[in-house]
């Protein structure tokens, strides 16, 4: 009796754990199933899908086809409400495959290719990245000759170049452009914009998010800016939702937002605001598969035409374990279907390995599905995928007793045409990072970098692997034989490393330079931030904003008060503050050699530390408003951008030329 009640207890606790386990993984994405079981299933699944579920029973074996794997759109409210309420199921087991995850960062490639600017003169370097035409939303942009930044209140239209007439020639008062958040851990901290700008020509498009605390707001502002004195408002659409990413295309900007759709126990579809005018979101715009899974979340994929002013969109309701990927032609949408190890009461006991189905959604002409394919295994995240000459190149992780990698290139129809399987690396896989013809594993643990070569497209192969000690690794191609990694030893210490790769199979350490120390840790946003990191490849220069743990540490007795936008506070007994430095590091190679050339800072400590000791008044905004967000290369220039002022330094010897407030 007592070893039942044993085995009882362990089996309870073991639900309790899972329960644990579950809940701490997904508390910060959109979970638009909470409320689903509160419904009422009064409508039958749409008749496509009756070989899926028929009165919740589960069938014992199913041949998947690709009809069953394609989307398919729902018919009505009663369909998209018992699809939630039939196809969300318990996970008996959490994979250990990183989730999708809504934040923008996350689906931002971990470093972009350098492209050269099409214009020779003035020379410029911008933080984001345009490929043939796609252009990455950033809170700075430049087209060579002025640069459009967010400010602590708005946007600013600031003339850059040439230097001798920098100046601001206009703002556009919105209100607060970021948030920061403390963390409790170790006070550390971070920034959450509320605004990116696209620029097109004549056109700058601001994405501006507005918390209202019951929803969120994407108003998207196109101004026409011929006339950079007094930008025109010309346009404006507005979309309910969380943001999650936007690319520009020529004259098409595309937006993928996540809005809520279960309100009080009913499912309300999202309404597009176009000035005055209300869009309805239709069921027969949402895409679906019939597949269960743990949880789904409700995104839209919108095409805003700033020329033509007009919009399409369409409507995805996908599971919790999707992916998306998007290139300058098509938006690939990855799903996992799972075995029964993970999910309980799985619609597909036969298979017995995890595979990943991927949807490919062409986007050059309008939004049109295309394509249907599937690999296996379960894709990592959205950085290992990669669309490279007509091919669409994925790696996933086949998880048995132990992980197993693939890599599979597909063709335009998603057809596998060639594959490399069960790659055993014994480290934990971070991700996967795709440089043109290569795919480098990235790696937690002594041997942080696995190459494999797709150039042949039908074998891709093995080449070898990088052995040294790292916490995070984000690799940057310098040349055809040269990679830059920026290298997390332990927190807050690190190094910036030059790797030797003209020989594939015995990848080599060339030369590093230490950043941080026990005392004095440096971070820096570069390697979860591509957009953060600058490199001058005519120049061979790196430009990393970063920040220095007690730089200045100041403490008195006696009355002092501090104020900020969030408020203000004072003290009346011992006080201590502490100070970051922040600025901008920038390294040089030299005969293949990297080491620090200096730093540039946009922060007045002198006036800082003056009115702490003098006025007794810690200014927070005057302080995080100076941080450097990005940095960029106009010319013999370098731009340092903070919230409250530009820089501008000389590229060779760093001497300050001009300092422009915002």
């Amino acid at each position: 009796m007592k070893k039942i009640i044993f085995l009882v207890s362990v089996l309870i606790i073991g639900i309790i754990v899972a329960g644990v386990i579950l809940e701490i993984q997904t508390q910060n994405a959109t979970r638009i199933f909470e409320k689903a079981k509160t419904l009422t299933d009064t409508q039958s699944i749409p008749s496509e899908t009756q070989l899926f579920v028929e009165e919740k029973t589960i069938p014992k074996e199913i041949q998947i086809s690709e009809k069953e794997e394609r989307f398919r759109s729902f018919n009505s409210i009663q369909e998209i409400r018992s699809f939630i309420n039939n196809y969300i199921v318990e996970v008996s087991k959490v994979p250990p495959i990183p989730r999708f995850s809504i934040k923008p960062a996350e689906l931002e490639p971990l470093a972009p290719w350098y492209v050269p600017p099409s214009e020779p003169r003035p020379y410029r370097f911008t933080t984001n990245v345009e490929v043939g035409g796609m252009d990455d939303t950033d809170i700075v942009k430049t087209d060579g000759e002025y640069i459009y930044t967010i400010s602590d209140d708005g946007v600013a239209i600031v003339k850059a170049y040439p230097v001798e007439d920098a100046k601001v020639i206009s703002k556009i008062n919105l209100g607060f452009t970021y948030d920061i958040y403390h963390s409790r851990v170790g006070g550390a901290f971070f920034f959450r914009y509320n605004i990116f700008l696209h620029v097109y020509n004549n056109k700058l498009i601001v994405i501006w998010k507005i918390d209202k605390h019951i929803t969120i707001l994407n108003t998207i502002l196109v101004y026409d800016i011929e006339d950079k004195a007094q930008p025109k408002l010309e346009w404006n659409v507005t979309i309910p939702g969380i943001y999650v990413a936007s690319k520009m295309i020529e004259e098409n900007l595309y937006l993928i937002i996540s809005p809520s759709i279960l309100f009080d126990g009913e499912v309300k579809l999202p309404i597009i605001y176009e000035k005055s005018k209300e869009i309805k979101v239709q069921p027969s715009d949402v895409y679906y598969t019939p597949y269960v899974d743990f949880g789904f979340q409700f995104f839209l994929l919108i095409k805003l035409n700033v020329i033509k002013k007009s919009i399409e969109y369409k409507g995805f309701l996908l599971g919790h374990s999707n992916n998306i990927y998007l290139s300058l032609n098509n938006v690939y949408i990855t799903q996992h279907i799972y075995t029964s190890r993970w999910l309980k009461n799985t619609l597909v006991l036969n298979i017995d390995q995890d595979y990943t189905i991927i949807h490919r959604i062409n986007i050059k002409n309008g939004i049109r599905y295309e394509a249907v394919g599937k690999v296996a295994g379960l894709v990592l995240n959205q950085l290992s995928m990669n669309e490279y000459k007509g091919y669409f190149i994925i790696a996933t992780a086949s998880i048995t007793s132990y992980p197993n990698y693939n890599i599979y290139i597909l063709n335009m129809d998603l057809k596998v045409v060639g594959k490399k399987e069960n790659i055993y690396i014994s480290e934990k896989v971070l991700s996967a990072k795709f440089m043109e013809d290569k795919c480098y594993f990235i790696l937690y643990g002594k041997y942080p970098l696995y190459v494999v070569d797709v150039s042949d497209i039908e074998n891709p192969k093995m080449l070898g692997y990088l052995k040294i000690p790292a916490r995070l690794i984000s690799l940057h191609p310098i040349n055809d034989t040269l990679v830059l990694g920026i290298i997390e030893e332990e927190r807050g210490i690190g190094k910036i490393s030059l790797f030797d790769i003209r020989y594939f199979y015995h990848p080599k350490e060339i030369s590093s330079v230490t950043i941080g120390s026990i005392f004095r840790k440096i971070y820096s946003e570069a390697p979860y931030d591509s957009k953060a990191f600058l490199f001058d490849r005519s120049r061979k220069l790196l430009v990393l904003p970063s920040r220095m743990e007690n730089y200045i540490t100041l403490s008195g007795t006696g009355p002092t008060s501090w104020t900020s936008r969030y408020g203000s506070g004072w003290s009346i007994l011992n006080w201590t503050i502490s100070l970051y430095w922040q600025g901008v590091l920038v390294f040089e190679i030299e005969k293949g050699k990297i080491y620090l050339k200096g730093n540039v800072t946009n922060i007045n400590y002198n006036k800082l530390i003056d009115g702490i000791l003098n006025d007794r008044l810690f200014d927070k905004d005057s302080y995080y408003d100076g941080f450097t967000r990005r940095a960029l290369i106009i010319g013999d220039f370098l731009y340092t951008i903070s919230f409250s002022k530009i820089k501008i330094n000389n590229i060779y010897t760093l001497e300050e030329i001009k300092e422009i407030e915002l």
